[in-house]
This record gives C-alpha cells, structure tokens and sequence, in this order.
C-alpha cells in the first residue's frame, strides 16, 4: 500500500525491497530519515507490504476492531501489536528506499527511492509544497510533464531538492524533536515508542 503523498522515482518491486526480509509478516516504512535517530523503527505508515500469513491476517483484523471501537490511530495499533505480539514479524524499509519528507531538511544524502511528502495541515498547502519541491508533474492540461518526472528524480538523487520548510512543517518537526527525546529516556522510551502512538490521534484533536 501506498498513499497519494509519495513520491516515487524508482519501483520497489524491480528493487525486490521484500526480499531482503523474507521472514516478516509486514514491512513497514519508518518515521524520519536517520537511522541513529530514536524514531527509526517507528511505523510511519504512507507505505507498506504485507504477506498473507496467519499472524498478518490477524494482525489486521485486530486492527479493524480498534479502529471500529475505538478513537485510535492505526499507525499506533500496528506499532504496539508489532513491538509486544509474541509471534508477529514486522520489518523496516531501510531510509535509502523508504524516507518521510524531513530528508528535504536535511543534508540530503542518500537520496530515498520513494518519500512521503506530507507536514502540512493548511487546506492546499500541500499541492503548493509539491510545486515549491518541483514535484508537480502535470501540464496545464492536467497531461504528464515527463520532464518535470526527470528532473525530481535528479534532484532528490543528487541532493537538490529545494529546502522549502513552511511553517506547518516547523510544526512538525518540534514535534519530531519531541518524540525524538521522549523515545531516548531511560526506561520509559521504549514504553513511549509502543503505545504513545495510540493517543496521538484523540490528543490532536483536543487541541
């Protein structure tokens, strides 16, 4: 599964992402961009493969209760049935796949080969960040610019992606920060990392 907000410059089944865990149940992508950050192994949840076994049946059907009693987020589900169920295999996409938008405000080295591209919360908002990224690919026609393809695929490939960083994306990496230190205290982050998602949903809604 993919969501809208991806941006794809490669296909990661001519990859064989998959492959290289042959024994997950489900692969997920992971917050962030930086694998010595606290949130790497944390479900972003834009991307994922599943296998068709028992244990990922049901897992989702677990998931299908919570999400039909109660007022969770489904990210926060799977990440605490995948960090405390005895038996469930989840796996990671490594960042050079798999990386969430924070890459664009980074060094950006090692370019992913698909990156969900979402931190806006401003109703259109996003549709003009893509533009501001130069990942817009349709002509005023609504037809493919091919070019526009081109030349993304260069730019996240070589690092040259505009640093556009609104403030709807500052939002979102205060509180990147914040989980990032919430993650690193002793005894309690990894608590926190299995069940802090579940609440996140009806706490952002309160405010």
């Amino acid at each position: 599964m993919l969501q809208q907000d991806t941006v794809c410059r490669d296909d990661l089944f001519r990859l064989a992402a998959e492959r290289d865990q042959p024994d997950a149940d489900a692969i997920f992508d992971q917050m962030g961009f930086d694998l010595n950050s606290s949130r790497a192994q944390v479900i972003n949840g834009a991307n994922f493969y599943v296998r068709s076994t028992d244990h990922s049946r049901r897992l989702f059907a677990d998931v299908s209760w919570w999400l039909t009693h109660l007022f969770v987020q489904d990210i926060g589900v799977l990440m605490m049935h995948c960090r405390s169920r005895r038996g469930l295999k989840c796996a990671y996409f490594p960042y050079k796949l798999i990386s969430g938008w924070e890459w664009i405000a980074s060094e950006q080295q090692n370019g992913p080969f698909w990156m969900q591209v979402d931190g806006e919360s401003d109703t259109g908002g996003k549709i003009d960040r893509f533009k501001e990224y130069g990942f817009y690919f349709l002509h005023d026609n609504s037809s493919c610019n091919g070019a526009a393809v081109t030349k993304a695929r260069s730019a996240i490939a070589h690092g040259r992606v505009p640093k556009v960083i609104s403030p709807s994306k500052k939002q979102h990496l205060r509180a990147a920060a914040l989980a990032e230190g919430a993650f690193r205290l002793p005894f309690i982050g990894e608590t926190f990392k299995t069940y802090v998602l579940l609440g996140i949903y009806f706490f952002d809604h309160l405010i």
